[in-house]
């Protein structure tokens, strides 16, 4: 994907519509591992991590509850 596409996509990722993206496919999963040759710089909850050639993130069902206000 261009550069140029990429970037037109991110907002994509803030809308909920990344999935609908012809040139993108979700599968759901419980953990996945990441590798790349050179380290990747990643982000854990907001906060920037040490790069690293390895990635492994997991799902922890029901870990987190979120509370929004009632529209209006």
């Amino acid at each position: 994907m261009s550069l140029p596409r990429v970037a037109w996509s991110v907002p994509r990722l803030f809308t909920g519509s990344i999935d609908r993206h012809p040139l993108v496919t979700t599968r759901p999963v419980t953990m996945v591992t990441i590798r790349s040759e050179a380290p990747m710089a990643f982000h854990v909850d907001g906060e920037p991590m040490p790069a690293q050639s390895t990635l492994t993130a997991r799902v922890h069902p029901n870990a987190l509850t979120v509370r929004v206000p009632k529209p209006g």
